[in-house]
């Protein structure tokens, strides 16, 4: 996700934290001021509640704008490492393992006395 979407997302997440904020904060103040017209416990309760799901997602909100910007950087630091590569798209240790594998193949199929003698890398891709 690019920086400036991730950015736009924590702003409408972090307008979205604050109306539960208020919203909570509302019920329990017009609780106290007499405005309200339900029960004062289920006041208080909606209000905690709804103060406590606003604090809830802020902190989840976060999180979600950490990890976006955190593989943001993974992204980058992985295309610009792409490049170093012997063979683009290829490592290091792939190109051995055909090399290997070609070089074994070539053994098998030579002389009779070259034909036990194949080399062939561990847990390489060759199966002669």
């Amino acid at each position: 996700m690019n920086n400036n979407r991730a950015s736009s997302m924590m702003i409408i997440r972090l307008v979205i934290c604050a109306y539960l904020i208020y919203l909570g904060g509302s019920l329990i103040h017009d609780q106290q001021s007499g405005v309200s017209t339900i029960a004062p416990w289920l006041s208080w309760i909606s209000g905690i509640l709804f103060i406590a799901a606003g604090l809830l997602y802020g902190w989840f909100s976060w999180k979600r704008y950490r990890g976006d910007t955190a593989d943001r950087q993974k992204k980058q630091e992985e295309k610009k490492n792409k490049g170093r590569s012997l063979v683009r798209g290829f490592s290091l240790f792939v190109v051995e393992d055909i090399y290997l594998c070609l070089l074994s193949s070539m053994m098998v199929t030579g002389p009779s006395f070259m034909r036990d003698t194949f080399i062939c890398a561990p847990n390489s891709p060759c199966s002669v």
